[in-house]
């Protein structure tokens, strides 16, 4: 055959190309070939749905290669698929549709179609003679819609034999790697002790396979959840573990437990990566631990985890999910990911789990030794390879062999499953070579090929999956990971800045536990496992909070604190911030009436929420009042005499607003927002309201994981509403309402002088299948989300959401229409240079756009009541999520665009409260050497925030990271003499590349877009 111009697939990412193709068609090509609607609505339907589509690419002339044509088998869920086939004007005659049309067969071919077929105008010859010439052949004629047209059909070879010798043609050149795995679920669909004991059969087995066949490989991707099940009750085993760990034949390839990439706080990913690289480095030091592949079964991650990945030592990197989204946008197998800070780390990504089930159709497979040849190669072709093989942009072909839990050699179910006599066989009668593997050889020998590969940048997938969302509310696993990181970062940071000797041991038990709750697939544990887990959550939480507790008093002994002192407003942050603190003014001697003061005595302005009196008629009220807090520092909150104290509860008023914020209600409902600066009016439309509170019914035995389709929604009715707090400090609206019967109060709240309304909803959960969410009218324009140690803008438009299971197994990622993740907010950002930004508080990660109907959401509880049988094991509140919640989530009204609004800062502000904590009342310090009032450690500019501060031995490190994607000149002022400060990686390693400056307790550096950074400070 001469040569043929070249083909690729066509992918969602090829659209715009596409429509440009079709609006370049004259009008004898519209008539010939009838193409569909051109808009890049239609075209992106077409190429998300069941094809297989390619496009031939003409480089015939100077410049760019540009599409010459397109053809796609359309119906590729049917055993019947029809070609779909253009060539533009001016490029016909050159084999452009022939070339095509060869494709389209040889795909139909190796994916087990029966035939094709071609719909043909009778006046378009050209496009006859090709089909003819391929083998089509001619129907009776019949009538196509409104035009004659002429059916053409072509039986494709579908026995063992004829598709043998294209799919040997198609693995030409190439290599099967086969790579054993067992994939530690750890608490999926079995107790804890079975998974346990389970790892240490697998290992053990492992090694007894390694004796008696020095080809076999394996490895295994975390050291909590898998390989300490195999040193607890295989200890015995240790020597030779390591022993072959050091020959290669046992890799290692991920961190302390299988931790997924963005469901955890910023720092727990990175001590993951940081406490799993030391317990490694400690039992196997020769081990190379450069690939990080533990993240599996989960959604692939942010665009800063390259960076992250490649400063913790890893250089490469495999994923999985969402294998068909990433497929359908043109991501290769095989891969350079550049992220956004510009760092490189080569990737692979496919299934994590092989030969794991033998159907009917495949069952040449059951004896491979025996069976004949061309069927064991074509079932072994169509049960494995195929899937892995077509998107490929490598020789090089990742077969995985084994599944969750998997002893190797076995299926999913125990059945024995003879790896080794269809290797061997294979060998004996197929050129391509196949053998046994581990992931760090694969990626040398993808290393080789490296400069073939593309590069892709940024966002591989800004979604992430759609089963995880929100169970359990605000008491779910998910929530309080995220709070238990913070406060083992808070931990950190006092206990490094008090002065007392630092528990570095303790601290590191306590990521340790934390990490272990973190681990994926703990929302379906046993009743009894749960129970350990929680149990192990709340000691993490207790012991946190006794070293910041404990650090924090510590420094306030060094403070010099003014006569009077009530309590301190302490700040975790290390910028300025000015904020509402709720504080309780008490009548407990003779001094009466009283007001706050700020540690010069000036009076705080405060307002009167609640009073009250106990035995004896003493006074006591909460006052909340606004208080100017010094970054990472202290500010005096005073107890002062008054002659009239603060005025009672002002008189409740419906005209609420705060100065920078006006609200307005349309019956019960909240209608509209002004922003008083600009005089720009958020109005929602009449079907909408500003933080509606809505009830999704689910199908939930209709999808995975009970993501099925929403059958109904109900909006909260509102029942009654007042105003109970009219300021001068803080306006309170409350609305009282139901949803069937479940009773909801929301009270939407403002702040003097603060361009945010929050929100605070309490509800009795009844249970329900489906999801309770809080709406807002989202407006036209870019739509951004933070990530961990960044933002990203979310292209929601480009993606494929529920038909992307159409092309590969197991896709069960993007079933809910318009859902994605967010680290902590999601912002609208308009034309107008203005925006609104969601920002979660005690909220999980997951909101939904829904673009047709111009409103976002954010769901603040999911659950499930119908469960499957062995989810009748799992603990029920997990799942159900029966119970009182309350939460908490922000609305920020803003002008300019986010980076100029801070609103990285401001959700940081929310999720980071000012701590209050109370002191010695009045009286000086023995020691003063800490100015109240005064910032503890301050970084500037305001784009960079910082993440960590914590001892290693007599060292501090300063992690800190750029939010904005711009350069910037950091300045961290400390409160030590500092004598060196190194920049260096996660690992430790020194990294000359930024030098920094210091003077006295000042450090300054250069800090490139989205970098993350960290020092290591002697003083």
């Amino acid at each position: 055959m001469p040569n043929l111009p070249a083909v690729e697939r066509l992918s969602l990412r090829d659209a715009p190309e596409v429509l440009s193709f079709l609006l370049s068609l004259d009008e004898e090509t519209i008539r010939f070939f009838h193409p569909h609607p051109f808009d890049i609505e239609h075209v992106r339907s077409l190429l998300s749905g069941p094809v297989a589509a390619f496009k031939a690419v003409d480089t015939s002339e100077e410049g760019a290669p540009v599409l010459a044509g397109y053809a796609w088998l359309s119906g590729m869920d049917t055993s019947r698929p029809a070609v779909w086939i253009c060539v533009g004007p001016g490029r016909r005659n050159r084999g452009i549709g022939r070339a095509l049309m060869t494709r389209l067969i040889e795909e139909a071919v190796l994916r087990n179609k029966r035939e094709i077929s071609l719909t043909v105008p009778p006046y378009n010859a050209p496009a006859l003679r090709l089909a003819r010439s391929l083998g089509l052949a001619l129907l009776p004629e019949t009538q196509h819609g409104l035009s004659p047209s002429r059916q053409m059909r072509l039986t494709l070879p579908n026995t063992s034999s004829e598709r043998a010798q294209a799919i040997r043609r198609r693995l030409e050149g190439g290599r099967l790697s086969i790579i054993p795995y067992c994939h530690a679920d750890w608490a999926w669909v079995h107790t804890r002790n079975w998974h346990h004991r389970r790892y240490a059969l697998v290992f053990t087995e492992v090694l007894e396979w390694m004796r008696r066949d020095s080809a076999f490989r394996w490895y295994f991707d975390n050291y909590a959840c898998h390989l300490s099940a195999f040193l607890e009750f295989r200890p015995d085993l240790l020597p030779e573990l390591r022993e072959r760990i050091a020959q290669g034949r046992i890799a290692i390839c991920g961190g302390y437990a299988n931790v997924r990439p963005q469901m955890v706080g910023n720092e727990s990913f990175v001590r993951n990566l940081i406490l799993g690289q030391r317990a490694f480095r400690t039992l196997f030091p020769e081990a190379d631990l450069s690939v990080h592949a533990d993240a599996v079964d989960v959604a692939t991650g942010h665009p800063q985890l390259p960076q992250i990945l490649r400063q913790a030592g890893y250089r490469c990197l495999r994923i999985w999910r969402p294998y068909a989204a990433m497929s359908l946008k043109g991501i290769p197998n095989e891969f350079i990911w550049r992220g956004l800070e510009s760092s490189e780390i080569l990737t692979s990504r496919g299934l994590y789990g092989g030969q794991w089930h033998i159907s009917e159709g495949h069952k040449a497979l059951r004896s491979p030794a025996g069976a004949d040849w061309d069927d064991v190669l074509a079932a072994f072709w169509d049960s494995d390879i195929e899937g892995r093989a077509r998107y490929s942009a490598s020789g090089e072909i990742w077969l995985a062999h084994g599944s969750d839990d998997s002893r190797p050699g076995r299926m999913l179910d125990d059945t024995p499953f003879d790896i080794q006599g269809l290797m061997e066989r294979w060998s004996s009668r197929e050129s391509v070579p196949i053998r046994f593997a581990t992931p760090v050889e694969q990626f040398a020998a993808l290393e080789a090929d490296r400069a073939c590969l593309p590069v892709i940048e940024g966002t591989l997938d800004p979604c992430d999956v759609a089963y995880n969302a929100a169970w359990n509310g605000e008491k779910g696993l998910a929530v309080r990971r995220i709070e238990n990181d913070r406060l083992l970062v808070q931990a950190e940071l006092y206990a490094t800045l008090s002065g007392l000797p630092y528990p570095e041991e303790d601290l590191a038990a306590l990521w340790k536990d934390h990490l272990l709750t973190c681990a994926h697939a703990t929302q379906w544990l046993y009743t009894e496992d749960f129970a350990y887990i929680a149990r192990l959550a709340d000691r993490v939480q207790a012991g946190a909070e006794a070293v910041r507790e404990k650090a924090i008093h510590s420094l306030i002994e060094q403070a010099a604190l003014p006569p009077g002192t009530l309590c301190l407003a302490v700040n975790p942050l290390p910028y300025e911030r000015r904020v509402p603190v709720s504080v309780h003014l008490s009548r407990y001697g003779d001094m009466w009436p009283a007001v706050l003061g700020d540690g010069s005595g000036t009076p705080l302005e405060g307002q009167i929420v609640k009073t009250y009196s106990g035995q004896g008629g003493f006074p006591e009220q909460q006052i909340v009042a606004m208080v100017d807090v010094p970054p990472l520092g202290m500010a005096v909150i005073r107890e002062m005499p008054s002659e009239t104290g603060y005025e009672p509860v002002a008189t409740p008023s419906e005209a609420m607003g705060n100065g920078c914020l006006g609200l307005s209600f349309s019956g019960f409902r909240l209608s509209a927002v002004t922003d008083k600066e600009s005089g720009r009016i958020w109005e929602a439309p009449p079907d909408q309201e500003w933080g509606e509170l809505v009830l999704q019914d689910v199908a939930v035995r209709e999808g995975p994981l009970h993501v099925g389709p929403i059958t109904g929604e109900r909006a909260c009715v509102w029942e009654s509403i007042d105003f109970p707090e009219s300021g001068p400090v803080r306006w309170r609206c409350r609305r009282e309402g139901r949803i069937g019967a479940m009773g909801i109060v929301c009270d939407a709240i403002l702040h003097a002088g603060q361009p945010y309304l929050e929100f605070e909803v309490s509800l009795d959960w009844p249970g329900h299948d489906g999801f309770l969410s809080a709406r807002i009218p989202m407006p036209e324009g870019n739509l951004y989300g933070d990530i961990p140690f960044g933002v990203e803008e979310k292209h929601l438009e480009e993606e494929p959401y529920e038909a992307d299971h159409r092309i590969a197994p197991h896709s069960m990622e993007r079933t809910r229409n318009g859902l994605f993740y967010t680290r902590s907010f999601a912002a609208c950002q308009t034309d107008a240079r203005t925006g609104v930004a969601f920002i979660g508080g005690n909220t999980d990660r997951y909101y939904i756009r829904n673009q047709a109907k111009g409103f976002l959401e954010h769901i603040l509880i999911n659950s499930v009541m119908t469960l499957d049988d062995w989810e009748r094991n799992v603990e029920s509140s997990t799942l159900t999520g029966q119970g009182p919640h309350r939460f908490r989530y922000r609305l920020l009204f803003y002008r300019g665009s986010w980076r100029e609004a801070g609103v990285v800062r401001q959700a940081a502000s929310l999720v980071e409260p000012i701590l209050v904590t109370g002191t010695r009342h009045g009286g000086p310090s023995p020691s003063p050497t800490l100015p109240p009032g005064s910032p503890i450690l301050a970084i500037e500019p305001a784009h960079v925030m910082l993440s960590a501060l914590y001892r290693e031995g007599k060292a501090v490190c300063l992690r800190l990271y750029e939010t904005a994607g711009q350069p910037a000149e950091a300045i961290v002022s400390t409160p030590w003499e500092i004598t060196s400060a190194d920049l260096i990686t996660l690992n430790g390693d020194l990294d000359p590349t930024v030098p920094v400056s210091r003077c006295r307790g000042i450090l300054k550096f250069s800090l490139s877009p989205w970098q993350i950074c960290t020092l290591r400070i002697a003083r």
